[in-house]
C-alpha cells in the first residue's frame, strides 16, 4: 500500500533545502522521530512548531496554509 503524503508541499519544500527530515527537525531543535510523527498525522502541530519550521524553509508565515492545510483547517474551525 502506498503511504498517504499529508503533507505534500511541506515535504517537496523540505527535499529541496534539507534533503531529508532528519536535517531539518535537528536545524529546528526537534527529535526527528516526532517529526516524522506530524508529518504522518499520529501528533498535532504547535503554533511554534510552524513557525519554526516556516522559518527554517523560508516560508512567510502569510503562505503557511499552503503547506499545513490539515492544521490550519482545523485551526480555523476552532476560531
Amino acid at each position: 500500500m502506498e503511504r498517504l503524503d499529508l503533507y505534500p508541499e511541506l515535504c517537496g519544500k523540505i527535499r529541496e533545502k534539507y534533503r531529508t527530515q532528519g536535517a531539518l527537525a535537528r536545524d529546528i531543535g526537534m527529535n526527528p522521530s516526532t517529526l516524522s510523527m506530524k508529518l504522518a498525522g499520529k501528533s498535532q502541530w504547535s503554533y511554534l512548531d510552524v513557525e519554526r519550521i516556516c522559518r527554517a524553509l523560508d516560508i512567510p508565515m502569510a503562505d503557511a496554509p499552503n503547506f499545513f492545510t490539515p492544521i490550519v483547517a482545523r485551526l480555523q474551525q476552532m476560531i
